[in-house]
């Protein structure tokens, strides 16, 4: 068994690997949607928020009708209006 690099789990060939060239065209269609370019400051801006909320980052991140410093957060997705 292969393990990888330092996470220490076992790697693994995938048979169903995209190609390339669909690879490109999945990427190109999720550009589509509108998305927040990250920084170094952002990324420490939300792990500190979601440390002082007792959130994991990843929660922290799809929270939705909650106030964290006095931002409110709200799914776009919800209720079908636009953001």
């Amino acid at each position: 068994m292969w393990w990888c690099g330092w996470t220490g789990t076992p790697c693994v060939s995938r048979t169903d690997a995209l190609s390339p060239d669909r690879a490109v065209a999945l990427v190109e269609a999720w550009l589509r949607f509108p998305t927040q370019e990250t920084s170094v400051a952002l990324l420490r801006a939300g792990l500190a928020t979601a440390a002082r909320h007792r959130l994991s980052y990843r929660d922290s991140t799809i929270v939705d009708g909650q106030q964290f410093d006095g931002v409110r957060v709200k799914n776009p997705f919800v209720g079908g209006e636009k953001p």
